[in-house]
């Protein structure tokens, strides 16, 4: 279905915004838990 196409891309587009402030917030660390 292209909603749920679309969901995964959003989320995909969220987790990879939310990691990129992680990572940012880190500094120098790996984002790795």
């Amino acid at each position: 279905m292209v909603v749920r196409y679309m969901t995964e891309l959003v989320c995909e587009f969220v987790i990879m915004l939310v990691m990129m402030k992680v990572g940012k917030s880190l500094g120098k660390r790996r984002y790795r838990v």
